[in-house]
């Protein structure tokens, strides 16, 4: 995914994103740092833990505070 998406565009990649997929975005988003445990990703539902996905990106495209 690029940070250049659209938020739509974002949400429909983010919507037939498997588990697994949504686990590899995750850990390649370099900001911010997410600091769950696989254990707690695992256990979410895959509808809350495409939220996460989403999230993660919204806030990775955000310019840090000067």
């Amino acid at each position: 995914m690029s940070t250049n998406e659209s938020i739509d565009e974002l949400i429909r990649d983010v919507q037939t994103m498997d588990r697994d997929g949504c686990m590899t975005q995750l850990r390649q988003i370099g900001r911010p740092r997410i600091d769950f445990t696989d254990e707690f990703l695992n256990s979410l539902s895959l509808d809350r833990l495409r939220h996460v996905v989403v999230a993660a990106f919204l806030q990775s495209r955000k310019r840090p505070a000067r």
